[in-house]
């Protein structure tokens, strides 16, 4: 649905980051609608996010305020593209 509402709107593929960058700014609205306002405050609400669906997929922050995501890697083979393995 993002890709697609994307292309819509602005006419163009989203790059490689539109997604994530996305789910940033509705994961920073979620902690500022409950109230959070202060730096401390986000950074302790984004610590212990665990599972915000977004358009990237779930995204749970570690103790570092990492985000880790699986990521899959593809090549093109006789002009398709499939993951490598």
């Amino acid at each position: 649905h993002f890709r697609t509402a994307f292309i819509k709107q602005y006419g163009e593929v989203p790059g490689i980051t539109a997604d994530t960058a996305y789910d940033a700014v509705y994961i920073i609205k979620d902690i500022l609608k409950r109230g959070y306002k202060t730096g401390a405050e986000i950074k302790d609400e984004l610590l212990k996010m665990k599972n915000f669906n977004g358009v990237a997929g779930d995204t749970t922050f570690d103790r570092n305020g990492d985000a880790p995501k699986n990521i899959t890697f593809y090549v093109v083979k006789k002009s398709n593209i499939v993951p490598l393995k």
